[in-house]
Formats: structure tokens, sequence, C-alpha cells
């Protein structure tokens, strides 16, 4: 199965309704870029605990962060 056809299936499996003209196969491919950036960047997914991949590295980015910030912190806090 080729990535594409794997794409397709995954986002039909998924529920998302492709707003995609499948014409031809010319057609279809030159739509793959759009869809590919949906699912990738958009699409919630369920293993992200219903955030798309973008929100999720954004969260995990934050979260990271913080993480730091108190390890600074209490690095810096005089001994008694």
């Amino acid at each position: 199965m080729s990535s594409h056809t794997w794409m397709l299936s995954t986002l039909y499996a998924c529920g998302i309704r492709l707003r995609m003209d499948l014409t031809d196969a010319r057609t279809v491919m030159g739509q793959m870029t759009a869809a590919f950036e949906h699912f990738n960047e958009v699409h919630p997914h369920s293993a992200l605990k219903m955030k798309s991949p973008r929100e999720f590295r954004q969260h995990r980015a934050a979260q990271q962060h913080l993480a730091q910030i108190e390890q600074t912190l209490h690095c810096e806090q005089p001994v008694s």
C-alpha cells in the first residue's frame, strides 16, 4: 500500500470528511499536501488526548519550560 493510499484510508477511517475532489489520481495527488497538513497539524488525535499534533507539541513545550523554571528555582534556593 502506498503512503498516499494509507493516508486516504486513515483519513476516511478517522471520520474526517474529505472535501477532496476525487475525480482522478492526478487531482487527488495534487491535494495530498493539504490533506497531510490537516491530518498532521489540525485534526485531533485520540492518542494525543484529542489534541492536534500542533497543540500537543505546544502543550508539551510549555510543560517542559515550566519544569525547567521549577528546576532552576529549586536549585537556587539557599541552604539553611
